[in-house]
């Protein structure tokens, strides 16, 4: 992708008041006043991040309405379509409403911009790219088109290389066995089917034995 990643920071909001209502949580009501002014006062900065937050409460928060929370991201690109934390957000929400092509589709976008994520992230870049590999696997297993369940499993090895030895980095790791795990687990069966506690328990036997071999190339 050829344009870098661009950030809609708090900093650029022109109305203090409004970028001080940004700050900290807020809960829907709050948010849609937010919105409802940063549209009236033309700041498209305030409405693109009301809208990203708008998302990220409707996908995180009880009652969970996530086909709502993907179409406030996809608004947030809108405006500012070169937004690699609102794609990841937005991937979230899709492996969350079951659409998971889309998931993985927003992810590759977040992946192109690896080498420029420390310009608009927070985080590590390689802590980003471990979310992304990690993610991006759990919407592949969900998934399940043909060659899925082996790139899944792939991009979980890959991710515990760029994880770093961090605390952020660590809690991430410890995301990988689970994962690995249920690529096997969908595989073989799954509890209640005919056959399938026979074939789970397998299963876990086998993703045990891939887990330990991981386990001492990354420890040697």
């Amino acid at each position: 992708m050829a344009l870098k990643p661009e950030r809609p920071g708090i900093e650029r909001i022109k109305d203090p008041e409004l970028s001080g209502r940004l700050l900290g949580p807020r809960g829907y009501e709050d948010l849609l006043q937010v919105l409802r002014t940063a549209r009236e006062s033309g700041d498209a900065v305030a409405e693109a991040l009301a809208l990203e937050r708008l998302g990220e409460h409707f996908d995180t928060i009880a009652p969970y309405d996530h086909e709502r929370a993907v179409g406030y991201f996809s608004d947030a690109l809108e405006l500012f379509p070169y937004w690699p934390e609102a794609y990841f957000n937005r991937a979230v929400a899709e492996i969350h409403a079951g659409r998971f092509s889309e998931a993985i589709s927003d992810f590759d976008k977040v992946e192109e911009w690896y080498a420029d994520l420390d310009r608009v992230y927070d985080e590590e870049p390689s802590v980003m790219m471990g979310k992304i590999l990690l993610f991006r696997a759990e919407a592949r297993n969900f998934r399940r088109d043909p060659g899925d369940l082996d790139l899944a499993r792939h991009e979980i090895m890959l991710a515990n290389g760029f994880l770093p030895a961090t605390r952020t980095g660590w809690y991430w790791k410890r995301h990988a066995p689970k994962r690995l795990r249920d690529t096997f687990v969908g595989i073989v069966g799954i509890p209640g089917t005919r056959g399938g506690g026979l074939l789970f328990i397998l299963g876990v036997l086998v993703a045990a034995i891939v887990l330990f071999a991981w386990l001492r190339q990354i420890t040697f």
